[in-house]
């Protein structure tokens, strides 16, 4: 895959590069944004997606040490490039997540889960 940096932009070259479950969020992201029956809620969120501001970063298992790391690595990225995105940028951060976790987890454990987690 195609990346200057930890993020990623969306276009068809970059994504036809991802993995399966990384262009399986992108497509629900894409769905999410351009259904016209229930309109996405933040309007500058959808201008943002409309223009290619947004970015994009994928990192793995949540309960893992290293995803903490890897998270760090893109918010670093965003914050110190964020201005040069346009003025409708956002970073969304997909999380690579087992099936037992899709399966079993409630609303309860993920904010237990994410509440816990701090970069050092």
């Amino acid at each position: 895959m195609i990346r200057i940096s930890v993020l990623f932009q969306d276009n068809p070259t970059n994504r036809s590069k991802l993995n399966k479950w990384e262009r399986a969020m992108l497509e629900k992201i894409e769905i999410k944004m351009t259904e016209k029956d229930k309109p996405f809620p933040c309007i500058p969120a959808t201008i943002g997606f409309s223009m290619n501001q947004l970015r994009y970063g994928f990192v793995g298992d949540p309960r893992e040490d290293a995803t903490v790391g890897q998270l760090a690595a893109i918010l670093k990225d965003f914050t110190e490039q964020s201005k040069e995105f346009g003025d409708y940028t956002s970073l969304i951060i997909f999380y690579q997540l087992p099936d037992t976790m899709k399966n079993t987890y409630t609303v309860e454990d993920y904010e237990q889960l994410f509440g816990n987690k701090s970069v050092h």
